[in-house]
């Protein structure tokens, strides 16, 4: 029906006379906006009501997974590799020539 350079600007004004909106503008969606927030902020309500109460059986020391003891073997393991890291510093300095700097 509209050919030509001038029927991008046609279209949109011929839907805009087709579907008016409700407030005779352009439409803002806020509506859409609003709801979309407050389903979000519901959503973000349940998930973190819930894990305040899960939390006390999940970590703790009486918990499904003690923190204490993964920790513990954490920081063995961190300690191991310092003192490696510390052996292989000391042997390369026995290695270093007095020239190279």
């Amino acid at each position: 029906i509209f050919e030509g350079a001038g029927a991008a600007a046609v279209a949109p004004a011929l839907a805009r006379e087709i579907i008016p909106h409700p407030s005779g503008g352009t439409p803002t969606y806020y509506l859409a906006r609003i709801l979309f927030l407050r389903l979000l902020a519901f959503v973000y309500i349940a998930a973190l009501s819930t894990a305040k109460f899960q939390n006390k059986g999940l970590i703790g020391d009486a918990g499904i997974l003690p923190a204490r003891v993964p920790l513990s073997e954490a920081r063995s393991r961190g300690d191991e590799r310092m003192r490696r890291r510390r052996q292989w510093l000391e042997r390369r300095k026995e290695y270093r020539s007095p020239v190279s700097f």
